[in-house]
């Protein structure tokens, strides 16, 4: 054990080099701290792709620093103090695939970082901001009609830029997707 990482620290790391987990979460952890021991500790174990820091003192700096990490794909990140420059670092993470930000302190603009990032496959946004919501909801519509879209065009092979026609198993319909929409969706 680190004489200079606390002990209560080393226990959580020891768990996670068994699990591939580290669940930091109710340990009053702080940006500083997550500079001077958690990084430094997921850089040279990178086998460890799921972070638990719920329920902490983090602020957009240690969000900001949380952000260049590269092994990290699961992240939570609920009741923290994160603003929107954190918030939009890590929408810039192409690595994460599930981020979870349950009442974080972001506007709009923050939500909207989140919006653009279609890496992250599994986004949990709690907030009592109408507009925040919204936009996470959007998104969510967004992901799930570019799935469908994309399923489509797989299946009967319509990479081209016209309108182009998938049959649909309705009484003798069609759907036509116009160049306009599978763009939108796209």
């Amino acid at each position: 054990m680190d004489i200079g990482i606390p002990i209560k620290l080393q226990i959580n790391f020891n768990n996670a080099l068994k699990t591939g987990e580290l669940n930091l979460k109710d340990e009053n952890i702080k940006d500083c701290d997550l500079e001077r021991f958690i990084l430094p500790f997921l850089e040279k174990n990178n086998n460890i792709t799921k972070l638990n820091l719920s329920n902490n003192l983090i602020e957009s700096d240690g969000a900001i620093a949380l952000a260049n990490n590269k092994t990290i794909k699961t992240l939570i990140l609920n009741l923290n103090q994160i603003k929107d420059e954190g918030v939009m670092a890590l929408a810039q993470n192409n690595l994460l695939e599930e981020l979870h930000l349950y009442d974080p302190i972001i506007t709009a603009k923050g939500a909207l970082s989140l919006f653009k990032n279609d890496t992250i496959k599994r986004l949990r946004v709690m907030t009592g901001n109408y507009d925040v919501y919204n936009i996470i909801i959007m998104r969510k519509k967004r992901i799930e009609r570019k799935k469908i879209v994309e399923e489509l065009i797989k299946k009967y092979n319509a990479n081209s830029k016209n309108n182009t026609v998938f049959p649909f198993p309705t009484a003798g319909g069609h759907i036509v997707i116009h160049e306009l929409v599978a763009n939108y969706c796209l």
